[in-house]
């Protein structure tokens, strides 16, 4: 009861009734606060009766209408204030209530949605007991129109949390990936520039990749131990141009000295660079076709593809595909 006690704070507009300035009235709604908050931990897991909260709460000469109507306000308070009060009585039947055992700091200083997440990752660590103790009864904000229709919240994305337990148990995670499936052995799970990145060695193209967690679709984790070690020369960069995914593939592009730099920065590395004046030809070793195509078609009408014939191919069968599915 200690620090049950030293948690319930006077309120600014205490609940039930007005306070004057002076005397012993400003301790009495806080008193009367404190008594539920006792006789619902009397009470344990089955709770207390509506009528057994509104004896100790003494809410005076008032209607049996208004004492309920007091009373619901007071346990809103307790309930903003960290608590979880809840009724669990049957429609129609009076009123049992039931003072949960969570963190009420954890209520108080975090959001129902990271409370929520919070319990979440709880049982997603095996530790049931530490969820339940967090709360998870968050749910959508209350619309202000009474009867308005409430959109439901979306679901938990369990993806990162689901990549870093295959990465921390060696687990073989499937999932689809740009339109194709993907079975990856993860070594780890690492921030880059589009957020955070699973690394880990694919089975089809035998190479370990760099996979964005947000663009994962359908994750499906395979037994502990399942997965391969990783290798101790795995490729460190995150710039998936630089991966070896494909054969390495010398292409040369065409330019203005205007974007020389931005078309070096975006097709690294360079190899060989020449200039007549007007035009610049740059040779660029391509170990990522994909990614390569990804560049050309941001730098647009900045360059110009001049050879091997069978990177343009690729390229234009690409481009033809595309406007064929719009």
């Amino acid at each position: 009861m200690r620090s049950m006690i030293c948690t319930v704070s006077r309120p600014e507009s205490p609940p039930g009734r007005t306070v004057s300035r002076g005397g012993r009235d400003q301790l009495g709604p806080i008193e009367r606060l404190v008594r539920i908050l006792a006789v619902l931990e009397g009470a344990g897991k089955a709770g207390t009766t509506q009528e057994r909260l509104l004896e100790v709460a003494g809410y005076g000469g008032a209607s049996p209408d208004s004492q309920r109507r007091m009373l619901t306000k007071d346990i809103t308070y307790l309930n903003q204030s960290g608590w979880d009060i809840q009724n669990v009585a049957g429609a129609g039947t009076e009123g049992r209530y039931v003072l949960h055992a969570r963190d009420i700091r954890l209520r108080v200083e975090l959001t129902p949605a990271e409370q929520a997440e919070l319990a979440r990752v709880g049982r997603l660590a095996g530790v049931d007991e530490f969820a339940e103790y967090v709360g998870t009864d968050a749910g959508p904000p209350e619309h202000p129109a009474a009867h308005a229709r409430i959109e439901p919240k979306p679901a938990h994305d369990t993806r990162l949390p689901l990549c870093l337990v295959a990465a921390a148990q060696r687990q073989v995670v499937q999932f689809m990936y740009k339109g194709r499936p993907r079975t990856v052995h993860p070594r780890v799970v690492q921030p880059g520039p589009s957020g955070w990145y699973l690394v880990g060695w694919e089975e089809a193209s035998r190479a370990e990749k760099f996979f964005v967690v947000d663009r994962m679709r359908n994750l499906v984790l395979d037994r502990p131990g399942s997965a391969r070690a990783g290798e101790e020369n795995a490729p460190k960069s995150l710039d998936p141009a630089t991966w070896d995914v494909d054969p390495p593939t010398d292409v040369e592009v065409e330019t203005v000295p205007e974007f020389v730099e931005q078309v070096k920065l975006a097709l690294h590395p360079v190899i060989e660079e020449r200039t007549d004046g007007e035009r610049a030809m740059l040779t660029v070793r391509v170990t990522n076709r994909s990614a390569f195509r990804t560049r050309i078609y941001a730098l647009g009408t900045r360059v110009r593809i001049l050879g091997p014939g069978d990177v343009r191919s690729e390229l234009v069968d690409e481009l033809t595909r595309l406007a064929e599915q719009k």
